[in-house]
């Protein structure tokens, strides 16, 4: 939810109290379980299958 809010990745790091690179990570293993290539795609996908349900 926080990349979907447009946190950037050290905002992120220092609500969850982790590190900037952990962040990235994760980002990454999100955008490659979600077939996409980063934040804006991830974006448009998740608000894509939203709008569907509405």
């Amino acid at each position: 939810m926080l990349l979907l809010k447009g946190l950037s990745f050290k905002e992120i790091s220092a609500i969850r109290h982790t590190k900037e690179k952990t962040v990235r990570q994760q980002a990454s293993v999100i955008y490659s379980k979600a077939n996409v290539e980063g934040r804006h795609e991830f974006a448009a996908w998740f608000l894509e299958d939203f709008i569907e349900v509405v």
